[in-house]
């Protein structure tokens, strides 16, 4: 087992739900530092979780994990704590803002405060490079953020979002993210190409495009994305960060969330750490 994971299967959700909160409010003085590069490492605490259930039929990565200890058509449910960052981190790269978080929701108070104080205008555009759209509902609006103590912050993200509802209404719906792309790979192996989604403010509604926007005023990266196939091979994992460098280096802020609950905390710190190293050397 990992050691960026654990597994409790006694703990209902409510419970689950409340640990997770409780934990981070104590561990983090606020929702995000302002740093360097060095300030991006792992923490000792959980910040995600993810839950798996049998009422489909087992899981392999379940399977993987727990080993003997699940057997026959017993109901269970696990949930699997992520551990993530130390702390999300700020780095101001000249008039780029990068900003480092591993639950992907914790976006959403940076973007709020960049709206407030009007660094972000109305209708900023945002490349969104995802396994997920992160498109769920939730009942945050960017004014919520105001004059909110950070451990009332951190609250409201776990009381009232989750990283697959951060986005949509508090950020689409209002019209404060316009001409949104989603970025996706939608087939595993060979075949694999990239597939771009305009996100609009329809509940539900994709609309595919082929428009990449290649200047994004806001890019936003959770590298779950970055597909298994795809780190163990040295070569595409290289021109897929110099890629997101190129596309980062003409943002005005980037967003880089590792997803702890989703992919190898490690790896994805490591991944992060590489595009932030290539956007403050490459920054012009």
């Amino acid at each position: 087992m990992e050691k960026s994971v654990s597994l409790y299967s006694e703990l209902r959700p409510e419970e689950i739900h409340a640990f997770l909160k409780e934990t981070v409010i104590k561990n983090r003085k606020s929702p995000w530092i302002r740093g360097g590069l060095d300030d991006i490492k792992p923490g000792a605490y959980p910040v995600e979780v993810m839950q798996f259930t049998n009422k489909y039929g087992l899981e392999k990565d379940v399977l993987d994990i727990v080993g003997e200890e699940v057997t026959g058509n017993k109901p269970y449910e696990l949930y699997k704590l992520a551990f993530g960052l130390k702390n999300c981190v700020l780095i101001q790269n000249n008039d780029q803002q990068i900003l480092v978080v591993d639950s992907h929701m914790f976006a959403l108070p940076f973007l709020a405060h960049q709206f407030n104080i009007g660094a972000l205008l109305k209708g900023a555009n945002m490349l969104h490079i995802d396994d997920h759209p992160d498109l769920g509902t939730c009942d945050l609006k960017i004014a919520n953020f105001k004059n909110r103590t950070d451990s009332q912050t951190i609250e409201d993200l776990y009381n009232k979002t989750s990283p697959g509802t951060w986005l949509y209404n508090p950020l689409i719906v209002p019209g404060l993210i316009d001409y949104t792309r989603w970025q996706w790979k939608h087939l595993e192996g060979p075949s694999q190409k990239w597939k771009t989604y305009r996100m609009t403010n329809q509940y539900g509604k994709l609309e595919t495009t082929s428009d990449f926007l290649l200047k994004p005023t806001i890019l936003d990266i959770d590298i779950d994305f970055i597909r298994p196939a795809e780190q163990g091979s040295s070569r595409i994992l290289k021109e897929k960060i110099q890629e997101l460098i190129k596309i980062g280096k003409n943002s005005k802020c980037v967003i880089l969330a590792i997803s702890p609950a989703y992919m190898n905390r490690d790896r994805g710190i490591e991944y992060s750490k590489e595009i932030v190293s290539g956007l403050l050397n490459k920054k012009g």
